[in-house]
């Protein structure tokens, strides 16, 4: 599917309805086993695959806060993470406003979807407080395009080490 770079400034429907294409992390999808093969991947990665009971439920009200605040699913870059990490961050997010998940996930969405035309827009919004420049990071270390090289590289001065080790992450990535 082809959504133009700019699309994080369109429609919000449209912004809504991909995010709400993305399944629940560890959600029912995952159980029944109709994750697509990339989904399946990216969920191993971070060990949602082989959660525990308790660890299943932790992730089971997650979802349901997140939806229930928000109405789409709570949407990270899961390779990026660890599971635990998922549950601090989708923890911290719940305290956002719903522009601002709605803004958080389009740049996840983005990011997955891989396509070099977002790195250009996506590195404007370097300026933005810290979750939004952590999900950007996210974003372009999936995207991998060149033209992002020189934004991150100067990340490699920010004041704020979480942001200087994601930059990191994202150059050796």
């Amino acid at each position: 599917m082809y959504v133009p770079p700019h699309f994080a400034e369109t429609d919000p429907a449209v912004l809504r309805a991909l995010i709400r294409a993305h399944p629940d992390l560890a959600g029912k999808a995952a159980i029944e086993g109709s994750l697509t093969n990339s989904s399946k991947r990216e969920q191993a990665s971070a060990g949602l695959d082989r959660l525990t009971p308790d660890e299943y439920k932790a992730f089971t009200r997650t979802n349901t806060a997140y939806r229930e605040r928000f109405g789409f699913p709570f949407v990270v870059c899961v390779r990026e993470h660890t599971k635990e990490s998922i549950l601090r961050v989708a923890a911290e997010r719940l305290e956002h406003t719903h522009d601002e998940e709605v803004q958080l996930a389009a740049v996840s969405a983005l990011g997955k979807l891989g396509d070099h035309r977002a790195a250009v827009p996506l590195t404007r919004l370097l300026q933005r407080d810290r979750p939004f420049v952590l999900a950007v990071i996210e974003a372009l270390a999936t995207i991998g395009a060149p033209s992002a090289f020189r934004r991150l590289l100067g990340l490699l001065g920010h004041s704020d080490a979480t942001i200087r080790q994601a930059a990191v992450s994202a150059l050796n990535s």
